[in-house]
C-alpha cells in the first residue's frame, strides 16, 4: 500500500555524497530543511573521512546540495566547486583540476597527505533559502516527481525521502557523526 504522504510538494536540502559504481561504491543522502544541518554533515565529510580527498578527485564523488521546491529539485549546488586541494609537496589545487587528479594518480599516498579546504563563506551565501511555511517535516514521506539530477545521482524518483539520513547502496537510515539543530520542530 502506498504512503498517502508520497503526493506532499514539500521544500527541502538534499545533500547527496556518492560514488557511481565502478573503483568504489558509496551513497548518502542527507535530507534537512535547515542548513545548518546539511552544512554539518558536509563539515564533518571534508574534515574527519580519510577518504575524502580520494573520492572527491579520483572517483569524482557528487556532491552536492538538491534543492527541492514544491516536491520538484529546482536547484542545485555543486560543493566541489567550493573545495581546494592543499597537498603536501606540491601547492594548492581547485578540487576539479585535472592536473590534480594526474599528480594523485602518480603517488599512492599523495591523496592522503592532502586536505580539503572549503569556502564556507561564500558556500552558507549561495545555498538558496526554502520556503519556510512549505518546509518538509519530521514524519512526512515525499517522492520527487522528475529529479532532472542526471547520471551521476541516486537521487532519483524510486527514492522516498524523509527527514534523515540514508545509505543508499546499503539500503538504511543511520545518524550522521554530528549534532543536528532542530529549530520550530524543523530539522
Amino acid at each position: 500500500m502506498e504512503n498517502e504522504n508520497n503526493n506532499l510538494k514539500r521544500d527541502c536540502y538534499v545533500l547527496e555524497l556518492s560514488v557511481q559504481p565502478g573503483g568504489a561504491r558509496w551513497a548518502e543522502l542527507h535530507t534537512y530543511t535547515l542548513k545548518e544541518n546539511i552544512l554539518s554533515i558536509f563539515r564533518d565529510f571534508v574534515e574527519n573521512n580519510e577518504m575524502a580527498v580520494f573520492f572527491t578527485v579520483q572517483c569524482e564523488a557528487t556532491l552536492k546540495i538538491w534543492v527541492v521546491r514544491n516536491g520538484e529539485v529546482d536547484d542545485d549546488v555543486n560543493l566541489v566547486s567550493y573545495l581546494r586541494i592543499q597537498t603536501e609537496d606540491n601547492g594548492e589545487f581547485d578540487a576539479d583540476d585535472p592536473d590534480l587528479y594526474d599528480l594523485l594518480e602518480d603517488t599512492d599516498t599523495a591523496a592522503d597527505a592532502s586536505k580539503i579546504r572549503v569556502d564556507w563563506t561564500e558556500l552558507t551565501k549561495d545555498i538558496p533559502e526554502l520556503n519556510p511555511e512549505n518546509r518538509f517535516k519530521p514524519g512526512e514521506e515525499m517522492t520527487l516527481t522528475d529529479t532532472g539530477t542526471g547520471f551521476n545521482s541516486y537521487l532519483d524518483e524510486s527514492i522516498i525521502l524523509k527527514i534523515g539520513s540514508y545509505e543508499v547502496e546499503s539500503v538504511g537510515d543511520f545518524t550522521p557523526n554530528v549534532e543536528l539543530v532542530t529549530k520550530d520542530d524543523y530539522q
